[in-house]
């Protein structure tokens, strides 16, 4: 089992004015002090989101994120959770992986998904009608890509003509692929053909325990070696419990996940994380403390949303 931290890049309250660029700044260089100190403490991992189109998100590229983390790290593994491949060209999105796959020499993992914000689509002038054909297209020419050899590809939504990623990828025959979904049917017929699901918002811990003992069951009939689950946990920061409690613990998280919230004091924060011990999962998250106290520019200091961890068995 491992352990990875997974990075907030939402700084201060939803529906913000734009930061300043001295709040800006400090928030892309927090993010990268996070992930060396959670390198630091012995997490295995970092997890970085995709996020756009909002005032509270100031770091809303994964990717370079990801290449910066790459350059002040050297053991942590970096890991999308997730990217949504369709806001990109799928050879630069390959070329852009392979950059920070040699970066890392050999750290990154590459975490996908749909995508469940239209307002994202939306953004980038990308249709949101027929999200599904168009990941499914963007992840065939990436997986040509990763191969290494000149390839052509003629699609409903992107053609390539006697294209070739160079420099491949740093792993070989390619970096590994999770898939994001918390839904069943074609969502995670794809997890499955991948190298690893990634699983948020859980309905309960003994749901998701059956859930992910079925879909093991599935992958393994298909021949596949290692095969990787990704879980998460909730939880908040701040110096009184109860109170941290009674301001998150609603907040978009229903009331079952109020049993089970981590609740971490700063004074502990350099302790070591707490680990679930559900046996069902390769990988887990356990969202506990950074070490650095508050969001700078982000306009408070009460308590802070943390997230956490990649936990992965052999």
């Amino acid at each position: 089992m491992r352990f990875a931290y997974m990075a907030d890049t939402h700084f201060g309250v939803y529906d913000q004015q734009a930061p300043t660029a001295q709040a800006a700044a400090a928030a892309v260089e927090q993010v990268i002090e996070e992930a060396v100190l959670a390198e630091d403490l012995g997490f295995d991992g970092v997890f970085l989101p995709e996020r756009h189109a909002r005032g509270e998100t100031f770091v809303p590229s994964p990717l370079l994120a990801a290449a910066a983390i790459a350059a002040r790290t050297s053991r942590i593994r970096i890991a999308t959770t997730v990217l949504l491949p369709t806001l990109y060209n799928p050879m630069h999105l390959a070329e852009q992986v392979a950059m920070i796959d040699n970066l890392s020499r050999g750290r990154f993992t590459l975490g996908v998904g749909v995508g469940y914000h239209q307002d994202y689509h939306r953004f980038f002038g990308v249709p949101w009608e027929q999200r599904g054909k168009r990941f499914e297209e963007v992840m065939a020419v990436l997986r040509l890509a990763f191969a290494g050899d000149r390839f052509s590809f003629n699609g409903q939504f992107y053609q390539f003509s006697d294209v070739q990623l160079t420099p491949r990828t740093y792993q070989r025959p390619s970096v590994p692929v999770w898939i994001g979904t918390h839904s069943r049917g074609k969502p995670l017929d794809r997890a499955i053909a991948a190298d690893g699901w990634v699983l948020w918002t859980q309905p309960d811990w003994d749901e998701s325990e059956r859930w992910i003992a079925q879909t093991r069951q599935r992958a393994a009939a298909t021949g596949r070696g290692q095969w990787d689950v990704v879980l998460n946990q909730d939880g908040w920061i701040g110096d009184h419990p109860t109170e941290t409690r009674a301001r998150h613990a609603h907040a978009g998280c229903g009331s079952k996940l109020t049993t089970s919230m981590i609740l971490m004091q700063p004074s502990r924060l350099m302790e070591t994380p707490a680990r679930p011990t559900r046996r069902s999962a390769r990988y887990a998250i356990s969202r506990v403390g950074n070490g650095i106290s508050g969001h700078r520019g982000a306009g408070s200091n009460e308590s802070r949303k943390s997230n956490g961890g990649s936990l992965r068995t052999g």
